[in-house]
């Protein structure tokens, strides 16, 4: 009979609760979780801008290419893309990198490996403001970084 009141009385006074060292070990454990979650998002979201720079200037070129005979003698080096917009989907807005910089462009030669005669390629490119690499298309015209 003493043992049973012991342990009722144990029971009775013995709460459910968590400790402070508990609940600090749970909170420290969330908010690393939380920091790697945030950094691998940013670093996503970095990558996700670099494409869709990439992917625009495609468009660009792609959209000169596809009007080559209504802006025949245009020179987009001296001219600028601006003429462009009203082709583009985005209009103006499309001219400009997820940066909102304006995109530029050159013209670059290439050796035909078959023939002698070399021709004029449109590349539009965009610098990535942090670390100044050259983001562009056709991408085999990047400079190659380390």
């Amino acid at each position: 009979m003493l043992a049973s009141a012991r342990l009722a009385r144990t029971n009775i006074t013995r709460r459910a609760a968590f400790t402070l060292v508990e609940v600090l070990v749970v909170v420290a454990i969330v908010v690393i979780l939380a920091s790697v979650g945030t950094i691998a998002t940013l670093k996503f979201l970095e990558d996700a801008k670099i494409d869709n720079a990439r992917l625009s200037a495609q468009a660009i070129v792609d959209v000169a290419k596809a009007n080559e005979a209504k802006l025949d003698g245009v020179d987009f080096t001296r001219d600028g893309l601006g003429m462009l917009s009203q082709y583009l989907d985005k209009g103006d807005a499309a001219l400009l990198d997820p940066w909102n910089q304006p995109y530029q462009v050159r013209y670059v030669s290439i050796q035909s490996q078959y023939t002698s005669t070399t021709s004029q390629r449109l590349y539009v490119f965009t610098h990535h403001p942090q670390t100044q690499q050259e983001i562009g298309w056709p991408k085999e015209f990047e400079p190659k970084t380390n």
